[in-house]
């Protein structure tokens, strides 16, 4: 494949590229553009929008944001990749618009950006102007890109993957220095942008394309651009891209820095890194190389460990397990020709595949980009006997297509066989349903893939390289007649009606199939999936006869020459399938009220009501609260009848119920936050005090009140049938469908002092799951005799320290009596928290908030000016995740102040290698030449 760009046509008119580039986005997009509307659907609404809300107003306040004090008891808010905080492309929010607006800008400018990059490949493949405006929509508006609007950094990962692939083709076609800058650049922008994955997937596919280069030197294929074949060895051939390639990649890490080294420090504290049996070759490594201190809480050999742990099932509700949630069912590249076949699982439950018992959660509703570049790129794939380009390509389609469906391995097929035909129990092979497929193959052998999650992400790569195929085989098939291709969409059309028959004749016994409720989108309507079945198909028939007819007259054209015909007949094709792609995936943008996240819900009133009575106990921070499982918990009324505005229903529901984090606006800290980076040793405590407690709201246990009391917890947000005896029902009115608001009876200060400690070793591995568990087991509780008691946290606390402290320990015979000293919070910003406390005689002072290694603390004497005769405090980690200060008796001011070593160098690292490219491309262009690359 030539990679010369191709010429642009002087006669062709120039606003009809971003005419038709830019105009099945704003169809698509319609609802939020044109309407006081924003997007209502999974983490697009209830995670990215009030979390990039809360970083922008940080920013407003002239801090970095670094910690957020309102999750879990405080997080590392840098540290995770998903708040993309040193993203250029946030500066947008600095505009003085509504921040809804700017939300809506920052989704669309990269779905828009997703086709100027695919445009760009497609041209660079030396596509015409017509297919590479034809691939860039099915790409931009394709179900794999545009419903990434719901998880707003893989939107941003795809929009930058095709400009990375057209700087890895031109480094290894032209050895063109100023494309590494390119990709070290794009790569870095994709980092910093949330998804460091798409990072990762570039530079396998940029050794992809080496081993494709390399094929093409063993096969003796004709020279390549930039390639000789005849003199120099291989090495000499390959070393100048593959170290271009290899210097992009460095580059990129130094330019990303200030977000890669934040986040791997919390990573390897987080519960993605944490393990009981090892999940690829490097944890089996240490495993078997690492002597283990005590006897294993498992019961298994290291031997039986790695074997369980690489070859067998993942365990259940583990990362593990998870990493392999969102796999594509294979069954489903059918929506590749039929849009929308599998039924619309929105806003009423249409999906008839769910009803399928190894059916995975889609990631995306449909796969459908387009009939004509679909089949142009599937016709043009080839594996070996072809040009480098296209092989490297077609490796990339291959690959990652597999990689993304990801549970569905060779483990799957084995147990489902066994299980099928000879009716015998999957779990006894011993093989896991992943083991065997690519992308197990990637999570066992590439160092730290196992830290990433959701198959379904890789599909956006193959579908990239799938279209840039299809681009330069486009133009081929408009200019040459072709039997196979007037065959296929007989085919095609043909087939589409004969099972669109069949399905009619077994409709009658499917409609009398019983239904099958969702909790959110009501009862399964078969009549409504049979409908979506025949629009499929109908959609199908009409657009490949269309194809035939058009194929057909530009084949005429080009019989006789005729060159304007030929054109407009290609702009003909691409209106088809910007036309038939809007119509197809235009119902993916789901959208509720904008002024819905600017009002403020019913329980933040009730809360802020039953405060206000209490004017005594004002105070400098807002109260925490905990509340009930959003995995089963909706409102009734759901489940029982589907609607029309279902997802208007169900935002507005999770709004006011402060779901996931919706709560970030108020003010309010959520002691119990699902994000993406949860320290494991948080998690781990609330999972041990579910265990522990009695308390039970809809079958499922709540937290112990004990461990709620160490978060400082004061109110509960829990479903309308919830009965707690340790808080008072606030019966507040006006709230949110079956949904409740309690208090806390008895709560513990976020700032408390106790003058009795415990005292226990820091775990030896503290990313072994079992010894976490362990270990927030002995915290919350003492076990003697057989019995069990709950520790009173009032009087005590349990310090992980090899320190020898100046407190008396615990004696178990004895009952600790509670500290007289006090403890009172003066200052609570998000990096800088101030306390005043008072001691009649030494005592650990506990601030329940979360340890981490970048918060240093200091004492001075209370009376004292601020800053003056400052004493430097050793912080411990107390009750399992908190934070402790010792104290002498006497008045202190004691400041915790956050000050990450990992963001100061990075962020060091990062503005050297800004600089330096800034630098070297100024440099570049003053001196740049007329034969430059």
């Amino acid at each position: 494949m030539d990679c010369k760009p191709a010429s642009t046509n002087p006669k062709s008119a120039r606003w009809i590229v971003p005419l038709l580039l830019l105009g099945p986005i704003v169809a698509i997009f319609a609802p939020v553009l044109f309407a006081d509307r924003s997007f209502a659907f999974r983490d697009g609404a209830h995670f990215y929008h009030p979390l990039f809300q809360w970083i922008t107003a940080e920013w407003g306040q002239g801090r970095v944001p670094l910690w957020n004090p309102q999750e879990n008891c405080g997080l590392p808010v840098l540290a995770d990749a998903t708040s993309s905080i040193f993203y250029p492309g946030k500066l947008i929010f600095t505009l003085p618009l509504p921040f809804v607006w700017l939300y809506k800008f920052y989704i669309i400018g990269h779905v828009v950006l997703a086709a100027l990059g695919m445009f760009a490949f497609a041209r660079r493949l030396r596509a015409s102007e017509q297919t590479a405006v034809l691939v860039a929509i099915a790409y931009a508006c394709g179900g794999n890109v545009v419903f990434q609007y719901c998880n707003v950094i893989f939107l941003v990962g795809a929009a930058w993957l095709p400009f990375a692939l057209l700087a890895i083709e031109t480094i290894v076609s032209s050895r063109c220095w100023r494309a590494m800058l390119f990709l070290a650049f794009v790569l870095a922008m994709m980092i910093l942008g949330g998804d460091p994955q798409m990072a990762l997937h570039v530079l396998l596919a940029a050794g992809l394309r080496i081993a494709a280069s390399l094929a093409s030197i063993l096969r003796g294929e004709s020279r390549e651009e930039g390639l000789t074949l005849v003199q120099p060895s291989i090495f000499q051939q390959l070393t100048p891209s593959a170290a271009l390639l290899a210097g992009a990649a460095i580059l990129a890490f130094l330019l990303a820095a200030v977000q890669i080294f934040p986040s791997s420090e919390a990573t390897k504290s987080s519960e993605r890194a944490a393990y009981n049996r090892p999940r690829n070759i490097f944890e089996a490594a240490a495993v078997l190389t690492t002597a283990p201190e005590s006897e294993s809480l498992l019961a298994e050999t290291p031997s039986e460990k790695v074997v369980a742990g690489l070859f067998g099932q993942p365990e259940p509700s583990s990362h593990h397990d998870r990493a392999y949630d969102y796999s594509i069912s294979p069954w489903r590249v059918a929506e590749f020709v039929w849009p929308n076949v599998s039924g619309k699982p929105f806003p009423r439950n249409q999906r008839w595949t769910s009803l399928i018992p190894g059916e995975s959660k889609p990631w995306t509703p449909t796969l459908y980009l387009g009939l004509l570049p679909f089949l142009a790129g599937v016709a043009a794939l080839r594996w070996w006997r072809t040009d480098a380009t296209t092989r490297w390509l077609t490796w990339l389609v291959i690959v990652f297509t597999l990689g993304s469906f990801g549970w569905y391995g060779l483990g799957w097929l084995l147990r489902e066989c066994y299980s099928t035909i000879l009716h015998g129990d999957p779990a006894k092979l011993g093989i896991g349903s992943p083991v065997g497929g690519v992308y197990w193959l990637m999570v066992t052998f590439l160092p730290s893939y196992i830290y990433f999650r959701y198959p379904a992400k890789l599909m956006v790569v193959a579908v990239c390289a799938l279209l840039a195929i299809a681009a330069p085989a486009a133009d081929r098939l408009f200019e040459k007649k072709s039997e196979r291709w007037l065959l296929t969409f007989k085919t095609i059309t043909i087939a589409s009606m004969v099972i669109a028959f069949s399905v009619w004749c077994i409709s009658p016994q499917l409609l009398k199939l019983p239904p099958s409720p969702s909790q959110i989108f009501g009862p399964f309507e078969m009549s409504g999936a049979l409908f979506d079945v025949f629009t499929a198909l109908a959609h199908t028939t009409l657009i490949a006869a269309l194809s035939y007819w058009l194929l057909t007259k530009i084949w005429e054209a080009a019989a006789t020459s005729d060159g304007q015909a030929i054109t407009r007949l290609k702009w003909a094709a691409v209106v088809i399938t910007a036309t038939e792609v809007v119509v197809a995936n235009g119902n993916l943008i789901l959208t509720a009220p904008a002024k819905m996240w600017n009002s403020e819900p019913a329980i933040v009133s009730s809360i802020q009501a039953r405060e206000e009575r209490e004017p005594e106990n004002r105070r400098t921070i807002q109260p925490r609260f905990f509340r009930g499982s959003y995995r089963s918990w909706n409102p009734p009324s759901f489940a029982k009848a589907g609607a029309s505005r279902r997802i208007e229903e169900m935002a507005t529901w999770d709004h006011d119920t402060l779901s996931h984090k919706y709560f970030l606006p108020s003010g309010l800290s959520l002691v119990e936050s699902y994000g993406s980076l949860k320290p494991v040793d948080y998690e781990s405590l609330l999972l041990q005090a579910r265990a522990l407690s009695p308390t039970k709201v809809d079958g499922v246990s709540q937290p112990l009140s004990e461990a709620l009391r160490l978060t400082a917890c004061e109110y509960l947000v829990l479903p309308g049938s919830a009965k707690i005896p340790y808080a008072e029902n606030l019966h507040a009115t006006n709230l949110p469908e079956n949904s409740t608001v309690w208090r806390m009876k008895r709560i513990l200060p976020r700032a408390h002092v106790v003058d009795q400690i415990i005292t226990l070793p820091p775990l030896a591995d503290s990313l072994d799951l079992a010894a976490v568990d362990a270990r927030a087991l002995l915290v919350l509780a003492e076990t003697s005799e057989g019995k069990t008691k709950i520790r009173d946290f009032r009087t005590l606390a349990v310090v992980e320290t090899k320190e020898k402290l100046s407190l008396p320990v615990v004696d178990a015979s004895s009952e600790p009596a509670a500290s007289k000293a006090s403890a009172q919070i003066v200052l609570g910003e998000p990096q800088h928290v101030r306390v005043q406390a008072t001691l009649e005689k030494p005592g650990l002072l506990v601030l329940s908030d979360s340890w981490n290694a970048g918060w240093v603390a200091t004492r001075q004497p209370a009376d004292s000016p601020v800053g003056s005769q400052t004493t430097p405090l050793t912080i411990h980690r107390t009750n399992r995740c908190f934070r402790g200060v010792q104290l002498p008796e006497g008045a202190w001011q004691v400041d915790f102040e956050y000050r990450p070593q990992s963001f100061y160098c990075g962020g060091v690292v990062s503005m050297v290698a800004w600089l330096g490219l800034i630098a070297v491309v100024i440099v570049s262009s003053l001196r740049s030449r007329k034969n430059s690359c």
